[in-house]
């Protein structure tokens, strides 16, 4: 039985996709630093992408039995995206989803803020969009219930 949704989140669009997931499910929902879930539990982890990489994951998966894996990122949800979240991240059987966030560079603080604000710069008028590197720069949010529907739909299934 599945007892929480755990999460780690940077500039908040995680933690919406968790409370969003937990007003669906009725399922009560923690960020990774409450520890408010048992050790071993089963669980649903949600985690910002940095580099790929899901936040949090690593230590999540030695502390919980994780049901299901969801990566928020700025990219658009294709098939792709998902792939790419599963290889780098090593998931395994672990059902994985890849949820697209938002951007709000006012909120990333030292390196991560560095490092956006570097990619920023390479990709501005890189794909024939000269707009792409104001877009970076200013608040965008994709957080949206209609993004949680395939991980709902397995949700539903495993309960």
């Amino acid at each position: 039985m599945i007892r929480a949704i755990v999460y780690e989140s940077n500039t908040g669009f995680t933690k919406k996709y968790a409370e969003l997931l937990s007003a669906q499910t009725g399922l009560p929902c923690y960020s990774l630093s409450e520890n408010k879930v048992n050790g071993g539990d089963s669980i649903i982890y949600l985690g910002w992408l940095c580099a790929g990489k899901i936040k949090g994951y690593a230590k999540a998966s030695k502390n919980f039995n994780i049901r299901a894996v969801a990566g928020v990122g700025l990219r658009g949800q294709d098939a792709e995206a998902l792939s790419q979240l599963i290889e780098q991240n090593n998931t395994g059987a672990t059902p994985a989803f890849y949820l697209q966030g938002g951007v709000d560079i006012q909120r990333l603080r030292g390196l991560n803020k560095i490092i956006l604000k570097a990619a920023v710069k390479a990709m501005a008028g890189k794909d024939g969009n000269p707009e792409s590197k104001d877009t970076l720069y200013s608040y965008k949010d994709y957080v949206s219930p209609d993004n949680l529907r395939g991980l709902l739909s397995w949700y539903k299934s495993a309960v």
